[in-house]
């Protein structure tokens, strides 16, 4: 496993990067993979530490984020979403694999698979990034769907854990 560190607002001591690769090494011995890299960024804003860690595994991408007033309690806490997130995928892959193979003796699920409960349609209207957010303001959501008036393409804005906005941008892939 290869932790890559990133630090923004913060320096990282000796004992901060021990203790990540300890807790980040654990999250290793459940994915049973030793080739692997984890991107590890902290930052520290207004008195709150932040951690992100991003895990890119073949096509599939496991990401925790958490933020506390103490950068060694997010650490801890990001250490247990990943584990969780990370069982929850193999569990996953696993049903996948049991599907295509033959049945021989009842499995018991570890979890329950995600399920679409609610399905919603809508009229799609082309606007600005910033008529977007000002609906999505006025529908008190946490991220709109629009179709982009300049670029006619589908967009995402979203709100962020900071108060400020995200703005993600459609693109078709050529080949598809």
């Amino acid at each position: 496993m290869n932790i890559i560190l990133h630090a923004k607002n913060i320096t990282i001591t000796e004992a901060m990067k021990g203790y990540i690769e300890d807790k980040i090494g654990r999250v290793g011995k459940v994915l049973d993979r030793e080739k692997v890299n984890v991107y590890v960024n902290l930052s520290t804003f207004k008195h709150k530490h932040c951690i992100e860690v991003t895990i890119p595994i073949g096509e599939r991408t496991i990401r925790a984020e958490e933020l506390t007033d103490d950068m060694y309690k997010s650490i801890d806490l990001v250490e247990d979403k990943l584990k969780r997130k990370i069982r929850k995928v193999k569990t996953k892959v696993l049903r996948e694999v049991r599907k295509h193979e033959p049945i021989s003796s009842p499995v018991m699920e570890e979890e329950e698979e995600d399920q679409v409960v609610r399905i919603k349609r809508f009229d799609i209207k082309p606007m600005s990034t910033d008529e977007a957010i000002q609906q999505m303001n006025l529908l008190d959501h946490n991220f709109f769907v629009y179709l982009n008036a300049d670029t006619e393409e589908m967009n995402v804005v979203y709100k962020r854990h900071k108060g400020d906005y995200g703005l993600i941008e459609s693109s078709a892939i050529s080949g598809f």
